[in-house]
């Protein structure tokens, strides 16, 4: 490894991927192999978001209808800050596309962890006592066994946990649980949403070749 290119990098920022006894090109193919990982990640991880995100859309709208981004209605019990979220979101999309906004402009915008929320025991009461099931509305090939509202909240914590550190350009290659499994979970939770948006997500999914090429030399 060049000085060039451990002052470009950092000493402080390779030291997470040097293990004992080590040279510093080791950690360095290992540094390189856990960015192959994050971005191996994302397309199982964009699957998941933009369909845990519709998923959830329909469920609420089918309670309270298509107002109620725009308008949270107080039984579904959203948090002050998601709230102010959506209305700093309305006031932006104002201000620079030059009309009110829209459900589905506001829906675009928001966040995984706004999502992920939803699942939180808080709203039992105005979200998952209400209507037809909506877990089955938003899961329905997932096992019975494992469509619960708290086994669903604990997985998606770990998957948002993890895909936190990637958006901060942190070290995932040795993240408990293992990045393996968490992309595993991501596609047993998409499966649960849709078999046919699994079936094309396979199609583009380099996870799993990039983590079994080099994963084993890297631990």
């Amino acid at each position: 490894m060049t000085p060039e290119l451990q002052q470009f990098l950092s000493i402080h920022r390779l030291a997470p991927y040097h293990l004992p006894g080590e040279t510093s090109d080791t950690a360095f193919v290992r540094y390189q192999w856990n960015i192959q990982l994050a971005e191996a990640l994302l397309p199982s991880i964009n699957y998941l978001e933009i369909g845990l995100r519709n998923g959830l859309d329909r469920a609420i709208t089918s309670i309270y209808g298509q107002d109620w981004i725009l308008n949270p209605p107080y039984q579904l019990r959203m948090s002050e800050a998601d709230i102010r979220q959506i209305e700093d979101l309305k006031d932006d999309i104002q201000k620079t596309k030059g009309y009110p906004a829209k459900h589905d402009d506001v829906l675009a915008r928001l966040g995984f962890g706004f999502w992920v929320a939803f699942f939180h025991k808080r709203y039992i009461s105005g979200l998952w006592s209400r209507g037809k099931n909506p877990l089955v509305s938003i899961f329905p090939n997932m096992a019975s066994t494992l469509r619960t509202r708290e086994l669903v909240f604990a997985r998606l914590r770990t998957i948002k946990a993890l895909r936190n550190r990637i958006a901060h350009h942190e070290p995932i290659w040795k993240a408990t649980p293992t990045v393996d499994e968490v992309h595993k979970t991501c596609i047993e939770i998409v499966c649960g949403m849709s078999n046919e948006a699994a079936i094309e997500l396979a199609k583009i999914d380099r996870f799993q070749a990039i983590y079994d090429k080099t994963g084993a030399q890297q631990k």
